[in-house]
């Protein structure tokens, strides 16, 4: 399992596009605001699976350019979690 977390200020769009490529996925979403330059923006979690992660990159880079995304692999979680296999 992975955590996809994507940076935008255009959250509508990516959610969109995220589910709209897997649409049996959910995310969740937080305001942020830069420490910094104090802007306005929106984190967007999702959990995929490593099968799923290059489609889930594409649909964030075409729907926001401007985004800034990272990813990592879950070892653990507080309680069982399962994801359907892709068929």
């Amino acid at each position: 399992i992975i955590l996809m977390t994507a940076i935008t200020k255009i959250p509508d769009q990516v959610g969109q596009s995220l589910t709209s490529v897997s649409r049996h996925r959910t995310y969740t979403l937080d305001e942020g605001q830069g420490g910094h330059s104090k802007e306005r923006y929106w984190v967007l979690r999702t959990l995929v699976t490593h099968e799923e992660l290059p489609e889930i990159i594409q649909a964030i880079e075409e729907s926001d350019p401007s985004s800034f995304y990272f990813y990592h692999d879950i070892e653990g979680t507080s309680r069982k979690y399962y994801i359907e296999p892709i068929s």
